[in-house]
């Protein structure tokens, strides 16, 4: 008996440890260094610089035209800073703002980042404070965390995107598939469009709903209007109704498509 007891307290010391050591509240594997001059994300050190100059000019002009595709109700007017870090193992970059905005007719301050897993966000609960630290952590969790954003799948032709909680899978379609271009040039019609596609750069659909009971297809088009070309986003829904057509004056990702598609399209 004595032997028995022996052998069942370390046992029971193991538990109370196990279960006494506190739980950390912050499962992202990344970490900021004190002086906020270094972000390691998955074990790589990367440097965190303040962007000035031309580079900050044009990410304010990158910031403007990302609000504008995702139509946000916010225009940058000013930023006071920017700042950029990477991770080169998973190869993007993450930018994040402190910036005045117009809002609702007024000037607010607030956050924007954006990367190559997100396009854009307004940091509208407020989460990230008027410092530099609290800006590069809402960043990284909002924009720079695969986790939030999206992440790439073993087979190379899907993807899944994910927006607002929400996540779906990319699938290609030949650019050239005349079935889908006529079913967004009935689209287009069916929205008292006088537009007609002419060509596609990028076709994608995914399935969401019951069972995967809805498709919702998306795309990098060219439309003609009375001899005027315009590139544009367009995407729909095949049973609900959803669908979006909006210019774009810059490069969209496959990925950014999807998010894109996803979010006026699919109910996400």
């Amino acid at each position: 008996m004595p032997r028995i007891i022996a052998f069942r307290l370390p046992l029971i010391a193991v538990a109370m440890v196990l279960l006494c050591r506190p739980v950390s509240a912050d499962p992202l594997p990344y970490e900021i260094s004190t002086d906020n001059s270094v972000i390691t994300i998955f074990g790589d050190r990367s440097p965190i610089e303040q962007l000035t100059g031309k580079n900050f000019d044009e990410m304010m002009g990158q910031f403007g035209r990302a609000l504008e595709i995702n139509d946000y109700a916010v225009k940058p007017i000013s930023c006071l800073a920017m700042w950029q870090f990477s991770n080169d193992a998973s190869g993007y970059n993450v930018v994040a703002a402190d910036c005045q905005v117009q809002r609702d007719d007024a000037p607010k301050r607030t956050a924007l980042c954006t990367s190559s897993l997100r396009l854009v966000a307004v940091d509208y609960r407020g989460e990230a404070k008027a410092d530099k630290r609290s800006l590069l952590n809402w960043a990284y969790r909002t924009c720079g965390s695969p986790d939030v954003a999206l992440r790439t799948e073993a087979d190379t032709n899907r993807r899944i995107v994910r927006f607002d909680d929400e996540e779906r899978y990319i699938n290609d379609v030949s650019p050239t598939d005349s079935e889908t271009i006529a079913e967004l040039n009935r689209e287009l019609q069916k929205n008292s469009s006088t537009s007609v596609i002419t060509r596609c750069q990028q076709l994608i659909y995914m399935k969401h709903g019951v069972a995967d009971g809805q498709i919702s297809t998306g795309g990098i088009c060219e439309l003609v209007d009375g001899g005027k070309r315009q590139r544009v986003a367009i995407c729909d829904d095949d049973l609900v109704g959803w669908f979006k057509s909006r210019p774009l004056d810059q490069q969209m990702s496959r990925d950014d498509l999807g998010i894109f598609t996803m979010r006026y399209c699919s109910g996400g």
